[in-house]
């Protein structure tokens, strides 16, 4: 993998969901990404996907193993610190129905967090929002539109473009297309991709569909039986 990383996870061991929850789904799991690397992590449903993500992003901590990120080591981190870098590493999942206000507007939902960071005007908020939506392949039309009126593939867009409008470093999805219909699949992460690439963001996406991973990832892992190793190049066809 070219270049120095811009996320380290060593010997990550995920918190116990509560105390009678039996052993995790993995233990020990050591990983990496580049900056501006695009990175699938393929599984069967169970399979610790979105623990994986979820723990490297420290929601919640995890009960053993170092995560690094940008040079600077999460767990030192105090609250304020932690919750002021999140920002530039999101973490998104993936049913849209559970991402908004029942009656939000799409404009405050995408503004929402220049808002709660106070970065610009509320003109300029709009403005960024707009542009945004543009380059998803959105009408910027929609700001004006409510949340509950729109498709689930357009709600997991504008949960996209929420992350997306603070110019993160690091992107995490889980699961964005698992709930959307297969022809609004492609389209969906085809545009994140691009975008990704043109910011020079890295993107660290979990989905169950090999080929999918073929098309929009630099590199494609598989997380079974606790182990998260490279899939096979036979396995992704």
């Amino acid at each position: 993998m070219p270049g120095s990383a811009l996320l380290r996870v060593d010997g990550l061991t995920p918190a116990a969901r509560s105390p009678s929850y039996s052993p995790p789904p993995f233990a020990n799991l050591t990983w990496q990404v580049a900056p501006a690397e695009q990175v699938a992590v393929l599984g069967r449903r169970g399979a610790g996907k979105t623990t994986l993500l979820r723990s490297a992003a420290l929601l919640p901590p995890p009960a053993a193993g170092q995560v690094i990120f940008a040079g600077q080591d999460l767990a030192r981190l105090k609250p304020a610190e932690l919750r002021a870098l999140r920002r530039r590493m999101p973490f998104v999942g993936g049913d849209p129905r559970q991402q908004f206000p029942p009656r939000a507007s799409v404009a405050e939902a995408v503004v929402e967090a220049l808002a709660i960071h106070r970065i610009g005007t509320p003109a300029d908020r709009l403005e960024r929002a707009a542009a945004l939506l543009a380059e998803l392949g959105l009408n910027p039309a929609l700001l004006n539109r409510p949340v509950q009126a729109l498709s689930a593939g357009l709600r997991q867009a504008l949960a996209l473009a929420r992350a997306l409008i603070l110019e993160p470093q690091l992107l995490l999805t889980d699961e964005i297309v698992d709930h959307l219909e297969p022809a609004a699949a492609g389209p969906l992460l085809e545009r994140l991709a691009g975008l990704a690439r043109a910011r020079g963001l890295a993107w660290v996406w979990t989905g169950t569909d090999p080929a999918l991973a073929a098309r929009f990832a630099d590199r494609v892992l598989c997380l079974e039986a606790g182990r998260l190793e490279p899939l096979a190049p036979a396995a992704r066809a």
